[in-house]
């Protein structure tokens, strides 16, 4: 209608030229203005608070698209303590993108009784946000899994991550792909690179809830439900290795062929940390520019390993395509997307310092290159063999950006990212629902009675790649 969603553009939009230029607000004065020459412009209370958190989180943290070449001065005085408090720059960041905590209602379906045995940890999808399965008649929590939907940089839905299916919920993962019609999966974790640790026998003896859930050669199937996986190939890479996979039904006539894509081991040094960039490359040229089937991203809680993997891979794609990176609010959306997804600082510094490092191996030209080609990242096209081998042709091989002289590799600081905490016996939530007359719905939990209506949740906006992100989930994209 040209007045709500519009009306709150123009006046944020009005309001940070204001602060650009007079170091001044007037919220209500701007809004009094132009509802004199257009009828109710901003039509909401949500829309109006709404305003005053997008100017709130510009004024905390005005300075997000950093440029390429200034990505490691910018890191740098990020770690020196310049804040009044005594914080560096890095903790008030990160404190910021943390700060929102999901209601209890955003949880209801992990939390239920007959889901919770589902979750590895408290890290649970929001309702929002969650991969829902297909009911199966007469089973209660059947459309769940603990997977939730996360942005990338060329679509909403663009990655899918989740926790390393355990025994009771290997079958929902294979389900979980042949739905969504998943063709590329990437599976890191640094406690399954030793050796021996992805052994079926060592992880009992250890206490590991991790199924075989690959074969490992094409005269045998694993078989789950109405599904079975067959083995195609493998591909050894210097940073891991890509295997392929036939997934096939009982009830249908067709069948999915999956990449799976395994890290050989989790960096230590800036020097190593090439490969998770080279994994990312691999990944994108495989996948391609456009296509409408997610990446899935797992690790063992759906934490942090998988985060840093989406955030690589989308920083990557807007290193190239527009010669920025913002990661204040990609991790931030991230966190909203999958509360806990992160769970210390040092992540935030840890793909800062990836991407600082490896930032000055792209040449500015070379970037414009790519930009003016389309090449790049998922320029390249598919070929598949009667082998069912994968091969990618790019066809802008010239373009590739070309490392420059590396320094001496620096070693991380000693990094252990703790695992998050398993759920508590007591916090399952028993839901039952309410209707009363000429009343909104409600649902009763155990630690009180939340009427849905009444219940919101503000956030900023956000902008990564080519979406702009708005109000209550709502999104539109423009031209980068």
């Amino acid at each position: 209608a040209g007045v709500g969603r519009t009306g709150t553009f123009i006046c944020i939009e009005s309001q940070i030229r204001q602060i650009l230029c007079e170091k001044t607000i007037n919220v209500r004065g701007f809004l009094e203005h132009i509802r004199q020459q257009r009828m109710r412009l901003v039509q909401t209370e949500e829309q109006y608070i709404f305003i005053h958190d997008v100017l709130l989180e510009f004024l905390l943290c005005p300075e997000r698209e950093i440029p390429m070449e200034r990505l490691p001065d910018y890191f740098s005085n990020l770690m020196e303590e310049t804040e009044p408090c005594g914080c560096t720059g890095l903790e008030t960041q990160y404190q910021l993108c943390v700060a929102h905590q999901p209601a209890d209602y955003e949880l209801a379906s992990a939390l239920k009784a007959c889901n919770y045995a589902k979750n590895r940890a408290d890290v649970y999808p929001i309702e929002s946000r969650r991969v829902k399965l297909t009911c199966e008649p007469g089973v209660d929590g059947s459309d769940y899994i603990n997977a939730s939907h996360v942005h990338g940089y060329q679509s909403v839905n663009e990655f899918i991550v989740t926790q390393l299916p355990m025994r009771d919920t290997l079958f929902d993962f294979y389900r979980m792909i042949w739905e969504q019609n998943c063709v590329c999966i990437v599976s890191v974790h640094p406690s399954l690179y030793s050796d021996g640790a992805g052994d079926t026998a060592n992880n009992e003896q250890e206490g590991i809830d991790l199924p075989e859930m690959w074969p490992t050669n094409e005269s045998e199937a694993l078989t789950a439900g109405y599904l079975q996986v067959w083995f195609r190939s493998r591909q050894d890479y210097p940073f891991g290795e890509c295997r392929e996979f036939l997934l096939a039904s009982n009830k249908d006539d067709y069948s999915v062929l999956t990449s799976v894509w395994t890290l050989k081991r989790w960096p230590d040094t800036f020097g190593e940390s090439i490969s998770l960039i080279e994994l990312v490359k691999a990944v994108s040229n495989t996948r391609g520019l456009i296509t409408l089937s997610p990446i899935i991203v797992m690790d063992m809680y759906g934490g942090s390993y998988a985060g840093i993997i989406c955030s690589l891979y989308v920083l990557y794609r807007q290193l190239i395509m527009e010669g920025t990176a913002d990661v204040y609010s990609l991790f931030k959306l991230y966190h909203l997307q999958r509360p806990g997804m992160f769970n210390s600082k040092a992540d935030m510094e840890f793909i800062y310092a990836v991407i600082s490092f490896h930032a000055k191996y792209f040449s500015p030209s070379n970037s414009l290159s790519l930009r003016r080609g389309n090449g790049g990242a998922g320029g390249g096209h598919h070929n598949h063999h009667g082998n069912g081998s994968l091969t990618t042709q790019q066809s802008h091989d010239s373009h590739e950006p070309t490392p420059r002289a590396a320094s001496p590799p620096e070693s991380f600081p000693l990094r252990q990212i703790p695992a998050p905490s398993a759920p508590p016996a007591h916090s399952a939530v028993a839901l039952t629902a309410e209707t009363d007359d000429d009343k909104a719905p409600v649902v009763r939990f155990a630690n009180g009675r939340r009427r849905l209506s009444a219940s919101r949740s503000v956030h900023g906006s956000f902008c990564v790649g080519a979406v702009s992100y708005g109000p209550a989930e709502t999104y539109s994209t423009h031209t980068g």
